[in-house]
């Protein structure tokens, strides 16, 4: 690191800021709300979080607001790849849904249309 990178984790550090709160987490979503136009931007701790909170408001839109206690894709199933890691998978979980897993196409690494064909889920 150096220049201005290397000062602002030397500050983070000193002001005890290595955290997913703080002055520097404020200003990045500032500046990600202003670059790309919105009013709100939400800076996340890490990609899981990010995977998680899409997938909610995925199923908020499709499904509407859930009950406590309930996911957003509860009854709903969701289209998955057979090729993924965990991470991009637990979210369906979490919102209560169930993961529909879709074989892939030998060759170019896509879904595999004729297995979308055979599981009808009623969510993508």
């Amino acid at each position: 690191m150096h220049g201005d990178e290397q000062r602002w984790v030397d500050n983070a550090i000193e002001t005890n800021w290595v955290s997913t709160v703080g002055a520097n987490i404020n200003e990045v979503e500032k500046q990600v709300a202003q670059r790309i136009g919105v009013r709100y931007a939400v800076a996340l701790s890490c990609g899981t979080a990010a995977l998680h909170l899409a997938t909610k408001l995925a199923g908020e839109r499709l499904y509407g607001q859930a009950r406590p206690n309930q996911g957003t894709l509860q009854g709903h199933r969701v289209f998955c790849s057979d090729m993924t890691f965990d991470a991009s998978i637990n979210p369906v979980a979490y919102e209560d849904g169930e993961a529909v897993f879709i074989d892939t196409d030998d060759g170019d690494d896509d879904g595999c249309i004729l297995g979308l064909t055979k599981k009808k889920p009623d969510a993508a």
